[in-house]
């Protein structure tokens, strides 16, 4: 299964935390196929394979439901593609394939549906199943495309929360923090610390074939 990447370009964003991300994909996930990323070229992946899609669109979830058309409009990408966002870091092998789908504890998807499934972990998304959503990109209003997509075709979903690294003085250790964790986002600043830096180093020493 295709891996999919989206650079949001309308802010800017931690490369490290790709490059980490893109080599913990290549550790842990059983089925990987090619890695795409939907933007401009980054450094860290200059062998990736790329879309290139500009931003058009007033709201961030316009240009995010765009480059995920891009993405199931391409015939080389597999039927269904597992969407990753650039600050997730995995930390459990998996078969994407069969990768559960996730949604928020808490809050539900308002406009969107039942469910909030607007997680930092990975999505399974069908390429000819999203194109038929009911959701129009020139709608007006706030949505989320991937909560859309989730509600609309009822995916069997587990409620679960995004994982934050905590550093400095009196936190847990991150052995602590990350036990039993599937996945863990990676905010840009969590690398300023020498600990943390060490460890997704450490944890993740190889490059990956994107690099």
């Amino acid at each position: 299964m295709d891996v999919v990447y989206i650079i949001d370009q309308s802010r800017p964003a931690s490369t490290d935390a790709l490059k980490y991300s893109i080599r913990a994909i290549q550790k842990y996930m059983d089925d990987l196929g090619s890695i795409y990323i939907v933007g401009p070229r980054q450094k860290v992946a200059p062998l990736a394979k790329y879309l290139d899609i500009k931003p058009t669109y007033k709201k961030d979830w316009q240009n995010q439901m765009a480059a995920i058309l891009c993405a199931s409009s391409d015939e080389q990408l597999t039927d269904e593609f597992l969407l990753v966002d650039p600050s997730t870091i995995m930390l459990q092998n998996f078969t994407g394939e069969a990768y559960p789908f996730y949604r928020a504890k808490h809050g539900d998807g308002g406009p969107n549906g039942m469910h909030n499934f607007d997680l930092k972990c990975p999505v399974r998304i069908n390429k000819q199943w999203f194109t038929q959503i009911p959701l129009n990109i020139n709608t007006k209003g706030d949505y989320n495309c991937r909560t859309f997509y989730c509600n609309y075709f009822r995916a069997p979903s587990y409620p679960s929360e995004n994982v934050v690294l905590r550093y400095g003085k009196g936190t847990m250790t991150i052995s602590d923090q990350l036990r039993n964790k599937p996945w863990l986002m990676l905010k840009n600043d969590c690398l300023a610390d020498p600990d943390a830096a060490w460890w997704i180093d450490d944890t993740f020493p190889d490059p990956s074939a994107t690099e």
